[in-house]
């Protein structure tokens, strides 16, 4: 049982991977707003 890591560690490591997906997204979306928006 000692493989599998606590509820806090869980919570951390799925927020940060969270936190990172959803910046990464929003750069992705930003980045082809402002392609589309060019003439």
């Amino acid at each position: 049982m000692s493989m599998i890591p606590d509820w806090r560690q869980t919570e951390v490591f799925v927020g940060r991977v969270a936190a990172r997906n959803v910046w990464s997204a929003l750069h992705e979306a930003t980045a082809q707003s402002h392609a589309l928006a060019l003439p």
